[in-house]
């Protein structure tokens, strides 16, 4: 069987597929891959026509994707990513469709915004052969939707890669570490965690936070640091190995808005290090996760001083069955081979009749 795997950004594909799509190969299968940004992630195509967000290039996009699966002539489309994902699914195509859901783009689907995303979700699911779906909430809405034999939840995501994220003692330091990681952007609300860092500190625990990653909020954030007096406390030098940092982490803090299933707090549980978050979408999913009111910095800040102060924080032991990433791939690659076969037989029996 070829897969073809479509995502908007190559850097997708390189954070969540390359493990997978190597577990695929080690059964036989071929892999193709197209994004609108480079990827190391099987055989590559690069599709400029298919963006990150919506642009006028997206007129395009059905068309080049028609002709890219014909001569790679695969078997079946594995689409991720918001754009992507509709775009592949606007039109028809020659091979049968899976979404690879890594959230559907609303929290608690109540605003305007919200019932907009589920409208235009709601057409486009009609397109979909199969629909991969990562947390309860967004399994919950897909099964009002679709089939039910259409469907898998793979309960750990895409999985860890336990080799590099298996678990580690907690190094021993001066004070409390605290690691964020994530995109500085609105959902992520990377602004919280120096929030969270400022009123442990106003309640007398001595905290540390170190904050992985880069993102349009970078600045305003490093600006909101130093205006809150916490140069020495809080640190965010972009990407870094967050297998390591973890190693040297008490626990994780995590502020989004709402999520898929967050692979980085995947990755603290491998690691044995607790998260806390808010108790949105996705986040709720994570064993062993300590959930505050969402939008509280200081609910999310109260839930860690009690925990430093009871020794908590570092009474933590993961179950990592069903957790690697092998697994996940295998799960996958069972539903899409069955799903294609399906829809092959579907197929013969129109032309019969």
């Amino acid at each position: 069987m070829i897969i073809a795997l479509l995502s908007s950004m190559g850097v997708t594909l390189d954070s969540f597929f390359p493990e997978i799509v190597q577990e695929w190969k080690a059964r036989g299968q071929t892999v193709v891959s197209a994004a609108s940004t480079p990827s190391h992630v099987g055989e590559f195509t690069r599709i400029r026509s298919i963006t990150r967000r919506p642009s006028p290039l997206n007129v395009l996009a059905p068309g080049d994707v028609r002709r890219w699966l014909r001569q790679s002539r695969a078997d079946v489309l594995i689409t991720n990513t918001a754009t992507a994902s509709a775009l592949a699914r606007v039109g028809s195509l020659p091979v049968p469709v899976v979404y690879f859901c890594h959230g559907l783009h609303w929290n608690t689907g109540q605003s305007v915004n919200d019932r907009l995303w589920q409208a235009v979700e709601g057409r486009l699911i009609q397109r979909t052969t199969g629909t991969i779906t990562i947390n309860a909430d967004d399994e919950a809405w897909f099964v009002q939707h679709a089939a039910a034999n259409r469907i898998l939840r793979l309960e750990r995501g895409v999985g860890v890669p336990l080799a590099r994220f298996a678990p580690a003692p907690v190094r021993s330091g001066q004070g409390t570490a605290l690691l964020w990681v994530g995109e500085f952007t609105q959902r992520k609300q990377p602004a919280h965690a120096v929030q969270v860092i400022r009123h442990l500190h106003d309640r007398g625990v001595a905290a540390r936070l170190v904050m992985l990653g880069e993102g349009p909020q970078h600045e305003s954030v490093q600006q909101l640091v130093r205006e809150s007096g916490l140069t020495d406390f809080v640190s965010m030098p972009g990407h870094g190995d967050v297998a390591e940092h973890l190693a040297s982490a008490d626990a994780l803090v995590h502020t989004a808005r709402w999520e898929g299933l967050p692979r980085v707090m995947l990755e603290a549980y491998a690691r044995g290090r607790r998260s806390y978050a808010y108790d949105v979408k996705g986040v709720r999913d994570i064993p062993g996760a300590v959930l505050s009111s969402a939008a509280q910095p200081y609910d999310l800040a109260e839930s860690i001083r009690k925990d430093v102060l009871s020794h908590r924080i570092r009474d933590f032991s993961p179950t990592l069955e069903g957790l690697d990433t092998s697994e996940s791939a295998s799960r996958i690659l069972d539903f899409v081979a069955a799903l294609v076969g399906q829809k092959l037989n579907e197929v013969v029996r129109h032309d019969i009749w």
